[in-house]
């Protein structure tokens, strides 16, 4: 019993000690200005930029919210920015492309104002990326998402 009541007691001289030093190394004046550049201004007063959402993030909010509180997020997401990345599954003669984005399989990602030329040189399978903007969120009878594509490659 004694030896063990030893090893206590010196791992709390230990505990206390490496407390100790790193108060004092914290606390130290590092001789050094504060930091007042523009960039350090900027940082400390900017407002986090929200990262774009994906089809992904759709999903996933689509199981974890009620029906009621989906309904709430889907009106709040159109106009947001998005981005998105799959392989075609079909291109319309409007410049509408349906991609495969998104783990559900009864996910659809339908892209609006794709350019004609750009629409027409695009093949099934082949994979697109880019960015837009969230035109519908709809649960009628799948996860539709409606995209204004801003940019496509």
């Amino acid at each position: 019993m004694k030896k063990k009541n030893v090893i206590v007691a010196i791992a709390g001289v230990f505990a206390v000690l490496c407390l100790g030093c790193l108060a004092v190394t914290l606390l130290a004046d590092t001789g050094r200005a504060p930091e007042t550049t523009v960039a350090a201004v900027n940082k400390a007063t900017a407002t986090p930029t929200p990262a774009m959402l994906t089809v992904e993030d759709i999903e996933r909010k689509r199981k974890e919210l009620t029906d009621l509180q989906w309904q709430t997020y889907a009106q709040e997401v159109v106009g947001k920015p998005i981005r998105f990345s799959g392989a075609v599954l079909e291109v319309r003669g409007d410049g509408r492309v349906q991609i495969r984005d998104g783990k559900g399989l009864l996910t659809v990602v339908v892209l609006y104002g794709v350019p004609l030329d750009v629409a027409a040189a695009l093949g099934k399978g082949q994979m697109v990326e880019g960015a837009g903007t969230i035109r519908e969120v709809d649960t009628t009878l799948t996860l539709a998402v409606r995209i204004d594509v801003g940019e496509i490659r």
